[in-house]
């Protein structure tokens, strides 16, 4: 029943509440950015202000934080009601890379490799399989997820899927990256599903 009930919060985190937020973020956003208006905070990022946690943003903007055209993408297309979803987000049972209290309670696969060694997910870093790039910029690190080179230092690939505890509640966590050729070309395939300490997942990529 635990299982049940921990997909069911998946499913309305991303399907009901992430299609509203597809649908009306690329129009209140603008709103939000002009009117000031409190009501429009839901769909907002204050993340991006606190240097903690911004990471990701001032690498997408690459340093212009106060541009418009950044400010709406990353709005309207790459997070999405952030501050709403933060509202309702997994419990948080870990600070990446400095401690992790995840209770792992069962782990169906396991094969993560980071430029041909074994990763652990036992580990205070989050392991999921991800593939990072280098950018046109020369960027390369953990918040580089697209680009014109694959990063063989920060990728990792293959399977990882478990359940586990944060605070007592039970989540499910999976992912997989994976290399496939046609025609002699490279495709870099990403799936994952489930929940981190930041966030419920659903994320499908072919680059």
């Amino acid at each position: 029943m635990n299982k049940v009930l921990s997909h069911l919060k998946w499913f309305f985190a991303i399907i009901p509440l992430g299609l509203f937020a597809i649908v009306t973020s690329p129009f209140i956003y603008p709103l939000a950015y002009y009117t000031k208006w409190k009501v429009f905070w839901l769909w907002l990022d204050d993340e991006i202000n606190d240097e903690k946690t911004n990471k990701d943003w001032l690498v997408y903007c690459n340093g212009d934080v106060d541009d418009f055209k950044h400010l709406y993408f990353w709005h309207s297309f790459r997070n999405t009601m952030w501050n709403l979803k933060q509202l309702i987000k997994p419990k948080n049972a870990r600070l990446n890379c400095v401690w992790n209290e995840e209770e792992i309670v069962e782990v169906k696969q396991d094969d993560l490799l980071c430029n041909g060694n074994k990763v652990s997910i036992y580990d205070n870093c989050l392991m999921m399989a991800s593939w990072r790039f280098i950018d046109k910029f020369g960027n390369e690190g953990w918040q580089v997820n697209k680009g014109v080179k694959v990063s063989e230092k920060y990728s990792i690939v293959g399977v990882s899927e478990l359940w586990y505890k944060a605070k007592g509640k039970l989540y499910y966590r999976y992912s997989v990256a994976k290399e496939f050729k046609v025609l002699g070309k490279s495709f870099y395939f990403t799936f994952a599903i489930g929940a981190t300490e930041k966030r419920y997942l659903l994320i499908l990529k072919i680059q």
